[in-house]
């Protein structure tokens, strides 16, 4: 009787502790789930498109969403779980494959901790489409008239801006171009010139790009550092003797006599003011090697290195198993385990404030499950848990 009564009891518990098993998966794969769905961060990008990318915790994409028709087709079911440093990459491809790409005026409006004006630079930069990044004040008045046109806060914070520069505009005059045209729209007033008497309407001569006022001829003169000082802020010159964006990483590693393969870490930014360059403008390059870090101001004509400084690269405070070590135990997670469980030695924020040496370690486990960590190479420190 007592060998029954106990084979009962035992057969209970044992559903007991099965029905909370199951209760507990449940509860753990909500939680899973209600991680990767709640939302940390919102970008909004205003290039025309409009369009709205929500972030979980790991910068990955929770939704998408096109804020007007131009955006439509540029959001795409598949975007939803990939991170956002993918997504600019596949924004920058499509908007070079539709041949928008040169010369883009792009505003950012940012909510939460995302770096997200360096990753859009950064990104566009590395995929040669030509941009400047806004990141504009939101006032309560563009809260107010986003509301009111259907347009995003950014995009009214940077319509208002131009209003203030030129108060003939207005919204409706506004609202509906891209950025880069309300960028092109901040003209000069118009310039009346005296006619016959007979003539009762004003002359307005709209300046004609590349034209006026007429630059000096000569590449190397000095008379362009003036020139470049004293033209009207809307004026766009195309400096068509320089050699271009694309080409400044190539003339670096010329220089120095190295390859791709031999840096850990690159950066390239547009022209900059440089009296002792051609049109009085220069490029400037950094190329980071395992040895050395050099700083590069190139002339934008002749490809001649105007200034080079480098810096020793500091030895990193751990070896880049040490690093995957350390990743592995951050996780709980065994090196047996591992698929392939690799350390690349790299920098962050190349140009920026942000800058450190970092192993970028990745952990491709046998189980499925993949992560990203960025780990300080001079600190020995975990910087980021990318995924």
């Amino acid at each position: 009787m007592k060998t029954k009564t106990l084979i009962i009891i035992t057969s209970i518990l044992g559903i007991v502790l099965i029905i909370l098993g199951i209760i507990y998966t449940c509860a753990y794969n909500k939680k899973i789930k209600n991680s990767k769905d709640e939302i940390v961060s919102v970008v909004t990008i205003d290039i025309n498109p409009s369009i709205k990318v929500s972030l979980n915790k790991n910068d990955e994409i929770v939704n998408v969403e096109a804020l007007n028709e131009d955006a439509k087709t540029f959001v795409k079911e598949e975007y939803k779980g990939i991170t956002f440093n993918a997504f600019v990459s596949n924004l920058a491809t499509d908007l070079k494959k539709m041949e928008i790409s040169n010369d883009l005026v792009i505003l950012i409006n940012v909510e939460g901790n995302i770096k997200a004006k360096e990753i859009i630079e950064t990104t566009f930069d590395d995929a040669d489409v030509n941009c400047i990044v806004y990141e504009p004040i939101i006032t309560d008045e563009a809260k107010e008239k986003a509301l009111e046109y259907g347009i995003s806060e950014a995009k009214a914070a940077y319509i208002e801006k131009t209003i203030k520069e030129n108060e003939k505009l207005t919204y409706e005059d506004l609202k509906d171009k891209s950025i880069t045209e309300i960028n092109n729209a901040k003209e000069p007033e118009p310039v009346v010139i005296d006619t016959p008497s007979e003539q009762t309407q004003p002359v307005y001569n709209p300046p004609v790009s590349n034209t006026y006022p007429d630059p000096p001829t000569d590449p190397s003169s000095s008379e362009w550092c003036s020139w470049n000082a004293n033209r009207p802020q809307w004026y766009n010159y195309t400096y068509d003797k320089m050699f271009g964006n694309s080409n400044i990483m190539n003339v670096a590693l010329n220089s120095l006599g190295v390859t791709y393969m031999d840096i850990i870490g690159n950066w390239t930014g547009g022209p900059i003011y440089e009296p002792r360059s051609s049109y009085c403008l220069a490029y400037k390059a950094i190329i980071t090697t395992r040895s050395l870090r050099t700083t590069l101001l190139i002339d934008s004509v002749t490809k001649e290195i105007i200034e080079k400084n480098s810096v020793a690269v500091p030895t990193p405070a751990i070896t880049s198993d040490q690093a995957v070590d350390l990743c592995l135990n951050h996780f709980g997670l065994n090196k047996e385990d591992c698929m392939m469980c690799v350390a690349n030695y790299s920098t962050n924020g190349e140009g920026s404030s942000n800058f450190y040496y970092r192993y970028d370690v990745s952990l491709n486990m046998k189980d499925g499950t993949y992560h990203i960590i960025n780990v300080n190479a001079v600190t020995g420190n975990i910087v980021n848990v990318v995924r």
